[in-house]
């Protein structure tokens, strides 16, 4: 095995041009093709007067030559976690270098220059990273990393899983913009000289066909790992490890990825802000497995608020730091999960437990998952999957009667003002690109709550290569739908208007068809659509008639077909 070289010493260090560094599908990028990235971004940039610049670039070996570029360049780097517009919006109040995929004018793309920079050793306090928080709890705050905290994190993962991963090829599954990505699919490979793949792979698929070619490591999610498709042929004896973060994985996901990859994940937990600090697998008899330490970190329990207390070496001083979860900890050191800290709100005074109203209603047999939360207001929301039987009680009985019959068991538990206002049913919670459920994306559902949903959620899309008219959409039929309002009250089923609406819309986005509606022709109903129902729209293009044939099906068989004529353009 190679040694582990800190960040500082990567570029400078002797070593083969033709060492592997990074994998473009099956394109080999060597050490030799990084520095020469690397030493044109540092001419470029250091003839550039802004200390600090953002990058977004998805492409991961590019992000790593521009980091490496940047560092010798004596630039800050900052990492949004995403290229929303209210994003770029907030960095533009402190960063005015963008470079990469962002679409502000006078964003860099590329270095102008070719030529080669010679790099100084940089210090250990060097103001290397401003990351950001994932904004689950509230809005992202940037968080700074020097080299020193980098290097230390990385030389404890090493010694943490070291000689499990040994040189197998990193896949990951998600974005290097967030930290646990960074860490995991780019710096402490790139430390430890093992090659990473630059896409990020973010379906199953992509991963099955990955692991089918080499030994690897894949860096996922919960939201990946908890829904796995089961007639994958996952090639196990490829898998040298799976490692999870970003969000509790259950014992029965943990279960179903023993049975699909052969092995149990290795989670991790930490956060932004203090970096990796433990891990579990969840293969022992303790439901759910304690958490244990990686090394240099130890963890205390806070005696008032039961919150937990940490030290790591990569933090940034020798004080404890308070995380938001609280915990129980064991006399070996490891430690149990209690829920947060900050999930402790205050509505007309009264303090709430969100964990606590989300457990009473997990209890409930229509209740698959929920979600609680505060609008800045004050008031409470809440955003529920539904079980098969919830969704049956929808269908029966509608949505006022479920949720009467959710406010009733609440207030049989806790105190009227911690029952919520508003509601909504989805299908799956809304995610950021690591899985994570923010708070501003549940509260996004709500905006428009004056009239419910007018449209399904899509599920999946498919175009196939060969047939670039088609397009297949799998849809989710929403209990609240708009359109099952009085049609009819005790057996609601989807109006063929809408169907209409729907197959006129998805037209128009997929084709391009910016003509008016002009007729429709070879309409059938055959068989109704209800509520929480998953079916399965088809539609083909007709150019020359200015046309597209749509058809809904699903398990049941067919639905509704027809065609649908558009006029010449307006435009």
């Amino acid at each position: 095995m190679a040694d582990l070289l800190t960040l500082q010493h990567w570029m400078l260090a002797p070593s083969s041009a033709t060492q592997p560094v990074a994998r473009r599908g099956a394109v080999l990028l060597t050490r030799a093709d990084l520095q020469a990235r690397a030493h044109a971004w540092a001419d470029t940039l250091r003839r550039r007067p802004e200390r600090d610049c953002a990058v977004y670039l998805r492409d991961g070996f590019e992000f790593i030559c521009v980091l490496f570029g940047a560092w010798q360049a004596g630039k800050t780097v900052w990492l949004p976690g995403d290229m929303q517009p209210g994003t770029g919006k907030k960095l533009r109040d402190q960063v005015s270098l963008f470079i990469g995929d962002f679409a502000e004018d006078g964003g860099l793309k590329a270095p102008d220059s070719a030529a080669t920079f010679t790099g100084a050793d940089l210090p250990q306090n060097f103001p290397a990273l401003m990351v950001f928080t994932s904004g689950s709890t509230g809005e992202p705050t940037a968080i700074p990393k020097t080299l020193r905290q980098l290097d230390a994190e990385v030389a404890a993962m090493q010694t943490q899983w070291g000689a499990l991963v040994g040189q197998a090829q990193v896949i990951a599954s998600v974005p290097h913009q967030h930290f646990y990505g960074l860490l995991f699919k780019i710096l402490w490979p790139i430390c430890r000289g093992a090659v990473f793949e630059a896409s990020s792979l973010d379906y199953p698929e992509e991963v099955g066909a990955s692991l089918a070619r080499t030994d690897s490591v894949w860096i996922a999610s919960p939201a990946l790992l908890s829904r796995l498709p089961t007639d994958l042929p996952w090639s196990k004896q490829n898998l040298r490890v799976v490692f999870c973060s970003g969000g509790p994985l259950s014992v029965a996901a943990a279960q179903q990825c023993l049975q699909l990859l052969g092995q149990w994940p290795q989670e991790v937990y930490g956060s932004s802000e203090t970096g990796a600090l433990a891990t579990r697998m969840q293969d022992q008899d303790i439901a759910p497995a304690y958490w244990r330490t990686l090394p240099g970190v130890s963890v205390a329990r806070e005696p008032h608020s039961g919150q937990l207390e940490v030290r790591a070496p990569w933090l940034p001083d020798e004080h404890a730091w308070l995380m938001a979860d609280r915990g129980e900890v064991q006399a070996d050191g490891g430690f149990s999960l209690l829920g947060r800290a900050d999930r402790i709100v205050k509505v007309a005074e009264k303090r709430i437990s969100l964990d606590a109203l989300e457990r009473v209603l997990c209890t409930l047999p229509s209740v698959e998952a929920v979600r609680v939360f505060q609008f800045p207001e004050g008031r409470l929301g809440a955003v529920v999957i539904l079980s098969a039987e919830g969704a049956q009680f929808i269908l029966t009985m509608g949505r006022n009667a479920l949720i009467e019959d959710f406010r009733r068991v609440l207030m049989g538990e806790v105190e009227r003002v911690a029952v919520p206002r508003r509601w909504r049913f989805v299908a799956d919670f809304p995610r950021n690109t690591l899985g994570k459920i923010t708070g501003a994306a549940l509260q996004a559902l709500f905006v428009d709550q004056d009239t419910r949903p007018r449209l399904p959620e899509v599920r999946t899309k498919t175009q196939p290569a060969d047939k670039p008219d088609q397009v297949e959409l799998e849809l989710f039929i929403p209990p609240d739908l708009l359109y099952f309002d009085g049609h009819f009250p005790a057996a609601p089923i989807l109006p063929g208007v809408a169907q209409l609406d729907w197959a006129v819309a998805y037209a128009r986005q997929f084709f391009n068809l910016s003509g008016p509606f002009q007729s429709m022709a070879q309409i059938k109903f055959q068989q109704v659509i209800t509520p929480a129902m998953s079916v399965h729209l088809t539609l083909t293009h007709l150019p020359a008639k200015s046309a597209a044939e749509f058809r809904y099906f699903s398990a049941a068989g067919a639905h509704s077909s027809g065609r649908i004529v558009f006029g010449a353009s307006l435009v």
